[in-house]
């Protein structure tokens, strides 16, 4: 048998290994998703802020309004919340249609990447190993791809927005590209900044058919931003611009963003962007190469500076790791043009290797039957607590056990940070005055380390027992990993 000849079985043996492991990683994200979407509570603990913002909007109620005890509204544009309230509205309200809308734009996603990739090299093969990568992130990104929360939307608009900007330079697509990216930024405004690099990138290339992107993105999003700020008087801007730009900064994470959360994590994708990266700068195809430098560029920097605000986790990864997907996909076929078989032999092995590193445990991100019991009885015992009722980091247990609703932790605490003067004060003194005349005949909190109102509960309140009786139940799958834990009712 010929060195050739080995060398083919080869490399039809390992990318078939490395095609089935890029599909198990694609189905073990699915087969998770569609396991707990239906599950009844809290996967991660805003989800459950998520779900109070589809109620008031079936309710009738104005989303961005003064910050209070009764409501706040999470600093996101407005859009993920609408159409969930839509599909709630077709279904019911709870957190099944939400999460659905996160699954469907999450496997949008993924079929943008192949896109993408099928698109830029004509290679199938490494589409699939492209989209695929993205999906092994779910964990490394927060085990957020399928949660009740606006990132998994935003991310599929926007590559909608970056793949038509690529390949169908023309005006009619620019204006539909406009589109997408204007929805992408009222589903979360950080589109803006992504987009930023590769909008210059586009005047700079095509500067007459620009204005067509930019006069559709300029129309949709200047004039949602006057109307929605008109309607809600003022508190739109507040809540979309003011309180995130007010946020203190993470200064670990200055370095460690690039250390850990990408070189660590994707320590062979980011080697093989690099050696691409000083290859293609002196090859002569450097319109191509721009452009995924500036999408690249773009998507790092949003994930950047979304890690470096306070509170940002790692599903403001999703544009970095969607991005580092694609540069390795147009990587790795420039690397493959040789034909060289040693060269394929190598890259195959190094994918495998990237894709275990990126394996993860299953069961954690299943809540168990345990889990399921424990709530449905702790909603039972809530809604037989005498009189009104606080659950203070998940309003949303109040509203399923028959009681009132009443603003998120989350929600309060980025008021808290990013805005002083009158109506940091008045906030503050309504929440002190509701604890001092005891309005709330029974509180419960998650921490009392995180509890902001010591004295005034200490003085009014006592502490009588622990909301679960076993130390491994209900608790939230991933973000911030906790559960309603101590039971305070009034002296």
């Amino acid at each position: 048998m010929n060195k050739n000849k080995v060398s083919g079985w080869i490399i039809y043996f390992l990318r078939s290994v490395l095609l089935s492991i890029a599909f198990c990683s694609l189905f073990l994200y699915l087969y998770i998703a569609f396991s707990r979407f239906n599950y009844p509570f809290e996967l991660e603990w805003m989800e459950g802020g998520t779900l109070d913002h589809i109620h008031r909007i079936l309710a009738g109620k104005k989303l961005y309004v003064q910050p209070s005890l009764s409501f706040i509204p999470y600093i996101y544009t407005p859009l993920y919340f609408y159409l969930s309230s839509l599909l709630a509205f077709i279904s019911n309200p709870s957190f099944t249609p939400l999460r659905l809308l996160s699954i469907l734009s999450s496997i949008g996603s993924f079929f943008m990447i192949f896109l993408f990739i099928k698109k830029e090299t004509k290679n199938n093969f490494l589409g699939i190993i492209s989209a695929s990568f993205f999906a092994a992130t779910f964990r490394i990104s927060g085990a957020w791809f399928d949660l009740a929360r606006v990132d998994s939307l935003f991310l599929f608009l926007l590559l909608i927005s970056l793949f038509l900007i690529r390949f169908t330079p023309n005006p009619k697509t620019y204006i539909i590209a406009g589109i997408f990216a204007s929805l992408a930024f009222l589903t979360k405004q950080t589109t803006l900044l992504i987009l930023s690099p590769v909008l210059i990138y586009i005047l700079i290339t095509n500067r007459p058919q620009a204005y067509f992107l930019l006069g559709t993105m300029l129309i949709i999003i200047g004039g949602s931003t006057l109307i929605l700020d008109y309607i809600h008087d003022g508190w739109y801007t507040f809540y979309i611009f003011t309180l995130p730009l007010k946020h203190p900064l993470e200064n670990n994470l200055w370095l460690d963003f690039w250390t850990q959360d990408l070189f660590f994590h994707l320590p062979i994708l980011c080697s093989i962007i690099i050696i691409y990266t000083f290859r293609q700068a002196i090859a002569l195809d450097k319109k191509s190469f721009v452009f995924y430098f500036a999408l690249t560029l773009g998507m790092l920097t949003g994930s950047w500076s979304s890690r470096l605000h306070s509170g940002g986790y790692y599903n403001v990864l999703f544009p970095a790791y969607a991005a580092i997907a694609i540069l390795t996909g147009v990587a790795l076929n420039t690397f493959l043009k040789g034909n060289k078989k040693s060269t394929e032999i190598f890259i195959c092995l190094l994918c495998i290797i990237q894709f275990t590193t990126l394996r993860y445990k299953i069961l954690e991100q299943l809540p168990t039957l345990k889990d399921l019991q424990a709530g449905n009885k702790l909603i039972k015992q809530l809604s037989e607590t005498p009189g009104n009722l606080w659950v203070f980091h998940h309003s949303y247990l109040a509203r399923l056990s028959g009681k009132n609703s009443h603003a998120h932790r989350m929600a309060i605490s980025d008021v808290f940070k990013g805005t002083e003067g009158e109506i940091k004060s008045k906030l503050l003194e309504e929440f002190k005055e509701t604890i001092k005349e005891k309005k709330y005949d029974t509180i419960i909190i998650d921490f009392y380390a995180d509890w902001p109102f010591k004295e005034e509960l200490e003085n009014n309140y006592e502490r009588t027992d622990a909301v679960f009786d076993q130390k491994k139940v209900f608790w939230t799958k991933t973000g911030w990993v906790t559960r309603p834990q101590w039971i305070y009712v009034k002296k």
